[in-house]
């Protein structure tokens, strides 16, 4: 799944994964810089995000863990540093519960 990414700036440093009721930002790559002279100096944070559709970053989520199910990796950990470091709301319990729920699904069909 590719994201178009864009770059963007801000006085405040964004966090990586931000959710409304509306979109899901995703960030990456993040550059501190400052600009002015003096006592005008502005602290800026550059870096590149993305914006999806709630529905869309779900099927994101969905496809992350399907992934490492397949790669044989520690799905709860990936899920955990994906969303970590943000507030869990509703709607990344049900992701996450989706994902879990998918992911057992498939292990007891190829048993």
């Amino acid at each position: 799944m590719d994201f178009n990414y864009q770059y963007a700036e801000s006085t405040v440093r964004p966090p990586e994964i931000e959710t409304n009721a509306n979109a899901v930002y995703l960030r990456k790559s993040y550059e501190q810089i400052t600009r002015g002279e003096g006592e005008e100096q502005v602290t800026y944070w550059t870096y590149q995000e993305a914006k999806l559709a709630q529905q869309e970053f779900s099927e994101y989520i969905t496809m992350i863990t399907a992934k490492n199910a397949i790669k044989g990796q520690n799905d709860s950990a990936n899920i955990s540093s994906l969303v970590s470091g943000q507030s869990t709301n509703e709607f990344y319990q049900l992701a996450i519960m989706e994902a879990i729920a998918d992911l057992y699904e498939a292990m007891t069909l190829g048993s």
